[in-house]
């Protein structure tokens, strides 16, 4: 894991000589800056030259890390420099926030506690530093680390951002590459080429020797070789801050205490309540992306400035801080404008709740605040379902109706329902190679095991189904759109022309519903189909009424006691049309 110039606490290369002792003419320097110095400060000064001319004397940490010959200029850098101080202290600062709960954290792990400068090489221990490649946190995870080692990373929360569980997934991580290779050089080192780059290394040349490998061509990236001396020189530095005349206190108290709070409390709400600064409440939290504590699942604890201590010991503050909002769990084929739609909010109010970005695509599952007063609207209209019907269904699966939504394919919704995409093609003869497009539906026969109940579903009892191609279908088509499908027997002298004239239809439109050319003959008794507009054909309505009559009688049903008589005497047949 690579930290960027801008927030690695070390340069590139060192800014001092990198000879393991000082010229003369530098003794002789700092032998005059010392005479200068008034006198209370004069034997600070003494002993620092001292040091730097004989860095033997610094007391040996913990955990010493065998760097190379790197390690030595950069202890001098950080002791001594005048940019390389300047930094460190300003580093320790910052550390000085969190240090003491991550130095917690990795003793509890079992690694050695010197390890939490790890962080302030990765990050220079800013919270939420971001690299160019997307490295976050303290310790510069990346996503795909990140997920593996248990940290959460979704809308609401970043936990690359936590110090303490970022530091349980580092202390983790290091102690596998610990296992993996053996000593803390090579640990650290892959923790920053990657394992699989430093195992590659070993197996060319065929040595274990983290010094070693640093001298071989294509041995060692010069930034790991960097990297692994600079943790080195701050972990020498550090054990040495009191002597080397750096202000920090490795057993100070943490400046905040920690709370439990409800799923979906603001930040913002629990400032006003604790009357504590949202800033400092937010840099205390960098977790928490939006500055609201994520809605679903359980409490979750936020850190609060120990000012705020006495405020938390009333009873009744957590009433006042717990959010006046309800929580929604977005559904696999459900949309935004669904959830608003279902509890009677506009989608403009539902991204205000949660904070949306344009554009920003919220994966199902993610839980949604929504207002908690109104009443869910039910769902009027039906879906009509048109698939094929005759398709053989596994055993023990259930038929279940989905409808695409907009950048939905083929692939995503197989996963999701457990099923393969050939099977969904199958099912529902389609080609996998096309799109699917908005407003499709599929039918998906879900084994037992799928989480259906998280997924915008119906089944078969909740839909109205039909056949695809299926008169039925059609003629349900055509009334839905205001139309009659009627079917046309042909009489002699029957054309094209004279049916377009008949049912106010253009030829190209009789033309394509029946599949023939505009310029095919017609002959006597051939079925013609036709859509009329049932106001510019009130006869072919009629006519189609008394179809519908004449059909034979569903069993049970009962027979009217009156005929239906038309306005025109015409005798009611298909020849007389």
């Amino acid at each position: 894991m690579r930290a960027t110039e801008e927030h690695s606490p070390c340069p590139t290369r060192p800014s001092v000589s990198a000879a393991p002792y000082s010229p003369w003419w530098t003794v002789t320097v700092l032998a005059l800056t010392v005479a200068l110095l008034p006198q209370h400060a004069r034997a600070e000064a003494e002993r620092a030259a001292d040091l730097e001319t004989n860095p033997s004397s610094l007391r040996a940490p913990a955990l010493s890390l065998e760097a190379g010959p790197d390690l030595e200029p950069m202890v001098r850098h950080y002791a001594y420099s005048e940019h390389g101080r300047r930094s460190f202290q300003t580093w320790l600062q910052r550390a000085a926030v969190f240090q003491r709960e991550v130095r917690h954290a990795l003793a509890t792990a079992g690694v050695p506690e010197d390890l939490w400068l790890v962080a302030m090489v990765e990050s220079g221990y800013v919270p939420d530093a971001r690299s160019p490649a997307n490295a976050v946190g303290l310790w510069q995870f990346m996503s795909p680390v990140a997920l593996e080692h248990g940290l959460r990373i979704d809308r609401w929360v970043d936990e690359r951002m936590d110090p303490t569980q970022s530091t349980r997934a580092a202390a983790k991580y290091l102690q596998a590459l610990h296992e993996r290779f053996g000593t803390w050089e090579l640990a650290l080192a892959a923790y920053n080429m990657g394992p699989s780059a430093l195992m590659h290394s070993i197996q060319k040349y065929n040595t274990n020797d983290f010094e070693k490998l640093a001298t071989l061509e294509a041995g060692l990236p010069h930034e790991t070789v960097q990297y692994v001396a600079r943790i080195g020189a701050c972990i020498v530095v550090a054990a040495n801050a009191d002597q080397l005349g750096f202000t920090f206190d490795s057993a100070a108290p943490s400046p905040y205490t920690e709370v439990s709070v409800q799923p979906g409390t603001s930040l913002a709400r629990l400032s006003n309540v604790l009357r504590v600064d949202m800033e400092e409440l937010s840099a205390l939290n960098p977790s928490l992306k939006r500055n609201r504590v994520p809605p679903g699942g359980q409490r979750l604890v936020v850190r609060i400035p120990e000012a705020a201590t006495e405020a938390v010991s009333n009873p009744h503050w957590m009433e006042h801080a717990a959010p006046h909002l309800g929580e929604h769990r977005l559904r696999f084929g459900e949309t935004l404008s669904d959830v608003a739609k279902h509890y009677g909010v506009s989608t403009r109010r539902l991204a205000e709740l949660n904070d949306f970005h344009q554009n920003e695509e919220v994966p199902h599952g993610t839980f949604l605040l929504v207002p908690p007063s109104t009443q869910p609207q039910v769902e009027q209209s039906a879906w009509v379902v048109a698939v094929p019907t005759q398709v053989t269904a596994p055993s023990q699966r259930s038929r279940l109706f989905f409808r695409v939504r907009k950048g939905m394919d083929l692939k995503s919704i197989a996963e999701f329902f457990q099923v393969t995409e050939r099977e969904l093609e199958v099912w529902n003869e389609i080609d996998r190679d096309a799109h699917l497009h908005e407003g499709m539906f599929l039918q998906v026969f879900a084994p037992i095991t799928a989480p259906v109940e998280h997924a915008i579903v119906k089944r078969q009892d909740e839909v109205q189904l039909f056949d695809r191609g299926s008169v039925d279908f059609l003629e349900y088509y055509e009334a839905s759109r205001g139309r009659v499908r009627h079917t046309h027997l042909c009489e002699e002298g029957d054309s094209m022309e004279a049916l377009s004239n008949q049912y106010g239809l253009s030829v190209g439109s009789i033309a394509r519903i029946n599949g023939i050319s505009r310029r095919s003959d017609l002959e006597e008794g051939q079925p013609v189909v036709v859509y009329v507009e049932k106001e510019n054909a009130p006869l072919a309505a009629k006519l189609q009424e008394v179809a519908e009559q004449d059909a034979p009688l569903a069993e049970g049903a009962v027979e009217p006691e009156e005929s239906l008589e038309l306005d025109d005497p015409v005798e009611a047949t298909p020849e007389a049309i």
